[in-house]
C-alpha cells in the first residue's frame, strides 16, 4: 500500500508528460503543413 502511494504521486507527471509530448509534436506538425499548403495555394 505504501509504495502504491510513493509512485501514484511520481508517476503522474511522466505519464503526462509522454502523453504531452507527442501530442504537441503532431500540432506543430499539423500546422506547418497546413501553413505551408496555404503559401503554396496562394
Amino acid at each position: 500500500m505504501a509504495a502504491a502511494k510513493l509512485m501514484g504521486p511520481a508517476q503522474v507527471p511522466g505519464i503526462s508528460e509522454v502523453i504531452m509530448d507527442p501530442i504537441q509534436v503532431v500540432m506543430e506538425w499539423s500546422m506547418r503543413r497546413y501553413l505551408l499548403s496555404r503559401a503554396f495555394l496562394e
